[in-house]
């Protein structure tokens, strides 16, 4: 058994009576000067094969020692031969070919162990499929439990709620779901702290509005931000749940410290840039939130992005997001939102 110290794992290199091949003694430490001497005799080599040594060296124009150490370096590396027809003579050998030769025995270990890599690859892929799709097995991967269904997600909601203690971190780009509204105000009549991000059209839906209103009464703390933190719940900073990129039922949640502590860094990265959800409503505020969210709009349309793409990631409605790129279009005097794009990009108009 040994240790490599690149990775700390262990291989097993006496399995099955194998050993590992015997390594040619090919010189690791030569420097630049030497890869270019001999290089140059190789080259010479090359240009007129079956020259003597002597022959060689006057072509290659280089002093006795370092023409030596040139020879010496192009025989490890299995470069040159001597021809069989005429002893004094010598041959250059193709690159391939001297790699063949030199780490044939290697190539042939590495190839019976990449066909057993395959092998058990294949053997096992029936098992990992059925280990995906059994629900018996509780769905636990390497970075935590992955829920199956809007109930399940409801469940496990609904007991961390219940649990938490301490604080509650929320992101989610529409508001807060009717369930999840609910488990979030038990939670702070139980005094536990609420922090919620919202994306900032949020606050122009009436019903969104009014049950983050709530929220605010007894305690919550509510921020909006432009382009939109991922959905997520952080439970006391000990588990978060979140969204799956293949399932839009579905959930993963995740209970590994380090992981966790990450998570709770960028969320508050998020929060420290958002700001607060607004009781009462000036037009001028309107104004200024609407300006806000055509910048995000302008940055996005800069990026090439579609509508239906832009729409979501601001979580508005493709006309309310339309409606906004026309105005834009009037402002810059673009004929699209392709030749927009091309404008704020062309003007600087966005960081």
């Amino acid at each position: 058994m040994i240790i490599s110290r690149e990775s700390g794992f262990r291989h097993d290199t006496k399995r099955r009576g194998q050993s590992m091949p015997k390594r040619h003694p090919v010189n690791q430490t030569h420097n630049a000067l030497e890869d270019e001497d001999s290089c140059a005799v190789y080259t010479a080599l090359l240009a007129d094969q079956g020259s003597t040594r002597s022959e060689l060296r006057t072509k290659a124009r280089l002093p006795l020692p370092v023409f030596t150490a040139a020879m010496e370096q192009l025989h490890r590396l299995g470069l040159v031969e001597r021809d069989p027809s005429a002893d004094e003579r010598l041959l250059a050998l193709p690159p391939a070919t001297a790699m063949i030769r030199t780490c044939g025995d290697d190539l042939r270990y590495l190839a019976e162990k990449q066909e057993r890599v395959y092998r058990v690859t294949a053997s096992l892929s029936p098992y990992s499929r059925v280990y995906r799709e059994m629900p018996s097995s509780g769905g636990i991967t390497a970075s935590g439990k992955r829920l199956l269904n809007r109930a399940e997600v409801g469940e496990t909601l609904r007991d961390l709620t219940a649990g938490a203690r301490g604080e509650i971190l929320t992101s989610l780009p529409t508001g807060e779901s009717e369930e999840l509204f609910t488990l979030t105000e038990n939670a702070l009549r139980r005094g536990v702290r609420l922090r919620a991000l919202y994306r900032s059209s949020v606050q122009f839906n009436q019903s969104s509005a009014r049950d983050t209103q709530r929220l605010i009464r007894l305690g919550a703390e509510v921020r909006l931000v432009e382009d939109g933190f991922t959905e997520i719940v952080v439970i006391d900073r000990s588990a978060a749940v979140l969204p799956l990129r293949d399932d839009a039922e579905g959930a993963l949640v995740v209970q590994d410290p380090h992981v966790v502590h990450f998570i709770v860094n960028a969320y508050s990265r998020a929060w420290a840039e958002g700001s607060a959800f607004p009781v009462r409503y000036r037009r001028q505020q309107v104004l200024e939130a609407s300006d806000r969210t055509k910048h995000v709009i302008m940055k996005l349309l800069a990026e090439g992005a579609e509508v239906p793409t832009i729409a979501k990631r601001l979580a508005i409605s493709p006309r309310t997001c339309q409606r906004h790129i026309s105005e834009i279009m009037n402002r810059l005097g673009a004929r699209n939102r392709f030749h927009a794009g091309y404008l704020v990009g062309q003007r600087g108009l966005v960081d």
